[in-house]
């Protein structure tokens, strides 16, 4: 499969789901914001020099004020929103191509949930770290991702010492970055400012925005 088709998924059922999810996915977005300590006299109060001189390599407080600025009409509640918006877009994608006829992802495993009955709020991908990461292919079409044999030892490793939201953020990152070339209309390049602020807590069943996802859409509708 080279391309994605929305238009393949049920949409009337994520509309009906989509303004739960949203509140959910704004409380999450909200307390990363929060984080950075922005207020509305700080958008307000840079100059147009200051502004221009803000590049990629800025510190990420400085970028997030600039994207309010230029993209969100100083409009903190937009911008949260568009955060919003985009994450759940993201794992919408995610969760399709972790369900087309037979496997999106090329390492075999599912990315955000598992075919499992017993616990399919376990993302598969999570059980099964020491065989992706040797052989780690986004899609079955593109070559194994490059990483240092010592960084897929601290990966493993740190899966198992209490560490595994860390590494399972990682993978999610790298499918992304990965999908910012196909589906560039949805995912972004690495120095993006949408990824700092990737959901949190993503596998706490309580909580997790991915857990309530897989759980409120139907797996037969993708």
């Amino acid at each position: 499969m080279n391309s994605f088709e929305l238009s393949e998924i049920n949409i009337q059922q994520i509309k009906s789901y989509a303004p739960s999810a949203r509140k959910k996915f704004l409380k999450n977005i909200s307390a990363i914001f929060d984080s950075y300590n922005i207020n509305q006299e700080d958008i307000k109060n840079i100059t147009p020099e200051q502004l221009e001189k803000i590049t990629k390599a800025s510190p990420a407080r400085d970028r997030i004020i600039q994207d309010i600025i230029l993209n969100h009409d100083n409009s903190i509640k937009k911008f949260k929103e568009s955060m919003a918006y985009t994450w759940f877009d993201r794992f919408v994608a995610l969760r399709y191509l972790e369900l087309v006829p037979h496997g999106f992802f090329g390492h075999g495993f599912r990315l955000l949930s598992n075919n499992h009955e017993s616990n399919p709020t376990v993302p598969e991908i999570t059980r099964n770290l020491s065989a992706v990461l040797h052989d780690f292919r986004i899609t079955q079409f593109s070559d194994p991702l490059e990483l240092d044999q010592d960084v897929i030892s601290s990966l493993i490793d740190d899966n198992s010492t209490g560490k595994e939201e860390e590494v399972y953020r990682f993978l999610i990152l790298q499918h992304c970055y990965f999908l910012s070339k196909p589906l560039s209309i949805m995912f972004a390049a690495s120095d993006d400012i949408s990824y700092f602020f990737m959901p949190t807590n993503l596998l706490n069943r309580e909580t997790s925005v991915i857990a309530d996802l897989v759980s409120n859409l139907d797996e037969e509708h993708y």
